[in-house]
């Protein structure tokens, strides 16, 4: 055989190598990606059920970690679904948009995020899950959209300086809770927050 047939035959079993390994790759991607959907989907849509039903809270002891229920308590868990329900109406549909799944020594922790559309508008799922035997329980769970910004209120929490909407009962960020006795707080325009 001739030098250059040799090189030819050499270089086509490498793109031939090259292009299976990148097919392999991306097929158990894919079959991973759909897995992780077919797992977490579940608990998801059960979350997501219960705040259509009213009895979201009843899921803090039943699908959340003990992670969660030591910065949350019962009472903030449940405005979290009232407010979805009422701010975005029922979940429509969702489709895994990533995912990252790791160990730590016995433990399994997922971190997902989905595109969601709801009743009244688009926004994010995403949450972090802990594997609990074969359920998957929540560490962290949160809703983004648009909608939530659409009635901002003109004061901010008198704690943290934190916008909120009108009708919250806890501040989005420190959590501590709203009453309309409080000052009402109002940026300048250098930035600095006044209490009134």
């Amino acid at each position: 055989m001739k030098t250059k047939t040799i090189v030819i035959v050499v270089v086509s079993a490498c793109g031939a190598l090259f292009i299976a390994a990148v097919a392999s790759c991306a097929g158990f991607f894919f079959l991973t990606f759909r897995n992780m959907d077919t797992t977490l989907s579940p608990t998801i849509d059960e979350l997501f059920a219960a705040i259509d039903n009213e009895t979201f809270a009843n899921t803090y002891d039943t699908h959340t970690t003990t992670e969660l229920q030591q910065t949350v308590t019962r009472q903030q868990y449940g405005e979290l679904g009232l407010t979805i329900k009422t701010r975005l109406g029922s979940l429509k549909s969702k489709s895994l948009r990533q995912f990252n799944v790791r160990q730590f020594n016995a433990n399994r922790y997922a971190d997902v995020v989905y595109n969601a559309t709801f009743e009244n508008g688009s926004g994010t799922i995403s949450g972090r899950f802990k594997k609990d035997g074969d359920r998957w329980l929540v560490v962290s769970f949160r809703v983004n959209s648009p909608e939530f910004q659409k009635d901002l209120a003109t004061g901010k929490c008198p704690y943290c300086g934190e916008p909120h909407t009108s009708n919250a009962k806890f501040c989005p960020k420190c959590g501590k809770p709203l009453t309309s006795d409080q000052p009402v707080t109002e940026s300048d325009d250098k930035g600095d927050i006044i209490t009134r």
